[in-house]
């Protein structure tokens, strides 16, 4: 019989452990407020918050800047 695998969704915690994880991974510092600011913008999608991971990092690399809030919106294109 094949193995059986159960897929839960995180919780909060696990989550915010899971996207700092990723971001050392990647090189990246990832803030404390930072996270909490992604995990309430874009709760509980992994994927999304994963593709969106790769795509401030690339922008933070090549603006030089670290992923602060401010910065975040800025690339997101949101307005405080």
């Amino acid at each position: 019989a094949m193995p059986q695998f159960a897929l839960r969704l995180l919780d909060e915690t696990q989550q915010r452990e899971a996207l700092r994880l990723r971001a050392a991974q990647r090189g990246i510092e990832l803030p404390e407020e930072t996270v909490l600011y992604l995990q309430r913008r874009f709760v509980r999608d992994m994927a999304r918050l994963h593709e969106l991971l790769e795509k401030l990092d690339l922008a933070s690399l090549q603006q030089q800047r670290r992923l602060t809030v401010p910065f975040i919106r800025e690339i997101l294109g949101e307005t405080a």
